[in-house]
């Protein structure tokens, strides 16, 4: 008997677009919708419209996954190497991969050199060393240290865009520090710069802001309420805003007598301050976090002769601007030879993630260790996903599967279907 071929192209075109985008919702995975793109032009139109791809975020937003940034070993042409590597994962235990076409993600800075830098100049250099920003609504902020290049992507659909580079020497400039967040009142996601330059130039403190709706670096004419403002290297968004701790550098922490809070709202486009109690001015070490969608403050003291003195505190600002709603939830015990400690993120439950960097002379088999804080118990126990060749972690934050960018006129790609 002879078999008959279904042409679904021809079929289901001629359902209402209702009808349509209800069946695209209920799709499994952002690459089974991608796919759905190169169907038909009523298809592609469809699934490209900003209207679909909010409604796809609100409907996606249940799913509870991490993206992981890691230093892992890997095989290159049969020679054991090291690579910076992005993975999906089911943020529950043993944290297997989610889905197999998320493992191993082409890091986004390796796939534009590759595929789209014309020249030597255009490369991305070193990109060894550079920092993930933030994550939002299953987007991610990556600047490379070396030229100090930022990107937007989205690792789900495995494409990016990038703003304008800057156009100064970097020899001019003392620190660059940014901020990444949505404007929900546009619906836009934005990108802050805020780059200090070395005394010998002259020049001021300059603060711009670049979107996905605005192509070009824009001037901020206004200042933030404090004087000679030093942002901290992590920033966190919350609340609408994007918030540095203010203070002196040391290392990757900040330490300051008097710290603030500095915030920068995405839709009024101002700067703000978050005061802290006096109680939390004793602890002389300080890292911005979050807690479920609150404002967080890791903090500790190294006491190098008392190891017993050596505590953790995590503060939680319980309702956003009001000073008297910050509360303590836990208080940990930190080992004898931690050298550093920085804040890698949290799990969708609560759970926050820390790194600590072990003293050259402790004996550990492994100087960076992850460690999960549970605020419900004060405990803090051991991070490792299954299966794993992680070296050193980098990045752990809860995420969603995203459509976000795939109507942007200037995305690149980094080959979306591959894996």
């Amino acid at each position: 008997m002879e078999s008959k071929r279904i042409n679904l192209g021809g079929v289901l075109p001629q359902l209402p677009n209702e009808i349509l985008e209800e069946i695209f919702l209920r799709l499994p995975g952002v690459k089974t919708l991608v796919i759905q793109t190169a169907v038909c032009k009523l298809w592609n139109s469809l699934i490209k419209t900003s209207a679909f791809i909010e409604a796809h975020q609100k409907r996606n937003q249940h799913h509870h996954l991490l993206l992981i940034q890691a230093r892992a070993a890997v095989k290159v042409q049969g020679k054991g190497d090291t690579r910076h590597l992005f993975y999906l994962l089911c943020d529950k235990p043993p944290f297997k991969v989610y889905k197999s076409y998320y493992q191993r993600i082409t890091h986004p800075f390796v796939a534009y050199d590759r595929l789209h830098a014309t020249s030597p100049e255009e490369k991305i250099a070193s990109i060894r060393k550079f920092d993930v920003m933030e994550t939002c609504n299953g987007l991610v902020c990556l600047v490379a240290s070396s030229n100090y290049t930022a990107l937007v992507w989205n690792p789900c659909i495995r494409k990016l865009v990038m703003p304008p580079r800057i156009n100064t020497s970097r020899h001019e400039i003392s620190k660059i520090s940014h901020g990444f967040g949505y404007d929900s009142r546009t619906h836009d996601y934005k990108v802050v710069r805020i780059v200090r330059y070395l005394a010998w130039t002259g020049r001021k403190t300059s603060y711009e802001i670049w979107s996905l709706a605005q192509p070009s670096w824009k001037a901020l004419s206004v200042l933030p309420p404090v004087d000679d403002f030093r942002p901290s290297s992590r920033s966190i968004f919350v609340s609408g805003a994007v918030h540095w701790v203010h203070g002196r550098v040391h290392g990757i922490w900040m330490h300051e007598a008097n710290p603030t809070i500095v915030s920068f709202d995405m839709s009024d486009e101002v700067f703000g301050e978050i005061t802290m109690p006096q109680v939390m001015m004793i602890k002389s070490h300080r890292i911005i976090s979050r807690y479920r969608n609150s404002l967080a403050v890791l903090q500790w003291d190294f006491v190098l002769d008392d190891a017993k003195q050596k505590q953790l505190d995590m503060w939680v600002m319980k309702e956003y601007g009001v000073v008297e709603s910050w509360t303590k939830l836990l208080t940990v015990k930190l080992p004898e030879y931690i050298h550093s400690i920085r804040r890698l993120g949290f799990r969708n439950n609560g759970e926050a993630l820390i790194r600590y960097v072990n003293h050259p002379r402790a004996r550990k088999t492994s100087r960076h260790v992850q460690k999960l804080l549970n605020p419900h118990s004060d405990d803090i126990g051991d991070f490792e996903a299954q299966g794993s060749r992680f070296l050193e972690y980098k990045l752990v934050e809860p995420f969603v599967e995203s459509l976000i960018l795939l109507d942007h006129p200037s995305a690149i790609s980094t080959n979306i279907l591959k894996g």
